[in-house]
């Protein structure tokens, strides 16, 4: 099984697809040798999948490329995204001046033409940038992580593993079908079809670029793996475009990047929490669809009750900048509450949401659509309880939780969350709740491919 990790080895996120990525890539190769079966993390380039080390493919290479424009990074072979979306990136910082952009002729007869973005003559180079490039071009700086020119090629018996996001690869098509000529299987990893039944909830070249995906790339795939029964089922009813076989499965609760002795934790983060009433968390990327206006809604109408309970609630927000989020985001900067019983952080790593799940009083996630919403299986598994819109899917991931150990409330409707807020006892004892960890979930994906594959 050739495992592909191109797009979270080049973002270095460890959020959302990028942690379920590093999560397979981490857990997957010893679950695959029970049956047999050898797992190799490989990256696409424009010669093929390149096969990687399991310290490259879970630790960090690359920048953000897009969202923080800060950082600079390499695009290797398969352009990254539509023309559409590159250009509002060059157009963004070649107004600046700080890149330019080049075509890079096809090295190979059999490879694709791809472009490279690199410092404008005069800037320095990036050093996130500077990674990318020297490991993309084999340098020994990066010993054993790669084999500059070696590349994979699947045949029968082999199934290239979609793990990765690969909607914004025009050319995927084209692989997908160059691997099935050679005999092997092809299956693809399916967080959720929100861009193509909610696109409001995305930015346009988001929407646009899935669409061309659902019509090109999903069919071809031999296995659809969906990260839940409800994201299956809504691949089932697309027409036209169904992927030959579907199945599900679930994500693991353990968190990939905590401290295995314990969270280790600033003084400040430990205070925030050591509140006679702790405070609620919410843990995603602060876009439109988590919702989070109706949660601060629901916050500000129990501060302005005047009663004494209501007025102890308090909110954390863990969660980086989105997309379509300026009006929330001016909401939360220069919030009157800010550092007394709200606090938003953009950047708290693994330690630091780990220990907000084993001390908050409860996670909210206020979503209005989800493929799976991990936050719910993490928090649970620390035994907190979890207060959630009512989505077929949360209750699906929710099914390890006692009914005392979770809630719902209707989507959008900060009148009611605010009451299930305060229905909540102040102080009451942990849960003892056993969602699946990452290995469990490997299982479930690995014996899924072998059952619609084999």
């Amino acid at each position: 099984m050739l495992l592909d990790c191109t797009y979270t080895l080049m973002l270095g996120g460890h959020t959302g697809c990028q942690r379920v990525v590093r999560n397979l890539v981490k857990s997957l190769p010893a679950v695959a040798a029970e049956k047999g079966v050898e797992v190799v993390p490989v990256v696409l380039t424009s010669r093929g999948l390149v096969p990687v080390s399991k310290a490259a493919a879970t630790g960090f290479i690359g920048g953000h490329y897009y969202g923080s424009l800060k950082t600079l990074t390499l695009i290797p072979g398969p352009r990254f995204i539509k023309r559409k979306f590159m250009g509002l990136i060059k157009g963004k910082e070649a107004g600046k001046r700080k890149i330019v952009v080049r075509n890079v002729a096809a090295p190979a007869a059999d490879a694709l033409p791809g472009e490279l973005i690199e410092p404008a003559p005069g800037v320095p180079e990036n050093p996130a940038f500077k990674r990318l490039r020297l490991f993309l071009e084999g340098s020994t700086a990066f010993p054993g992580q790669w084999v500059p020119g070696r590349t994979l090629t699947p045949g029968p018996g082999d199934v290239v593993m979609l793990a990765d996001t690969t909607w914004h690869l025009v050319e995927m098509a084209h692989w997908i079908d160059k691997w099935h000529a050679a005999g092997a299987k092809v299956a693809g990893v399916l967080y959720d079809l929100i861009p193509l039944s909610h696109p409001q909830f995305v930015i346009t070249p988001f929407s646009l670029a899935f669409r061309q995906w659902c019509a090109t790339v999903l069919p071809r795939l031999d296995l659809a793996a969906c990260i839940s029964a409800a994201t299956e089922q809504a691949v089932r009813q697309l027409k036209h475009v169904c992927p030959k076989q579907t199945s599900w499965f679930h994500l693991g609760g353990d968190l990939d990047q905590a401290p295995a002795g314990g969270p280790s934790v600033s003084d400040e983060w430990r205070k925030i929490w050591s509140a006679e009433v702790p405070p609620w968390v919410m843990v995603g990327t602060i876009e439109p669809r988590k919702d989070y206006m109706t949660v601060i809604d629901a916050f500000e109408r129990l501060w302005a009750s005047g009663d004494e309970r209501a007025a102890r609630q308090s909110l954390v927000i863990c969660g980086r900048g989105g997309w379509l989020n300026d009006a929330l985001v001016r909401r939360m900067e220069c919030h009157p509450e800010a550092g007394r019983r709200f606090w938003w952080y953009t950047s708290a790593d693994d330690a630091a949401i780990d220990f907000a799940y084993a001390h908050c009083r409860g996670l909210i996630t206020a979503s209005r659509v989800e493929g799976f919403n991990l936050p719910v299986v993490e928090a649970l598994r620390h035994g907190a309880f979890v207060l959630a819109s009512d989505l077929a899917v949360h209750r699906e991931v929710a099914y390890a939780a006692p009914a005392e150990g979770k809630s719902f409330f209707p989507p959008g409707d900060a009148v009611a969350l605010a009451a299930e807020i305060l229905r909540r006892p102040e102080v009451v004892p942990r849960l003892t709740v056993t969602p699946i960890d990452w290995t469990e979930s490997c299982r479930q994906l690995l014996d899924g491919i072998i059952r619609a594959l084999s």
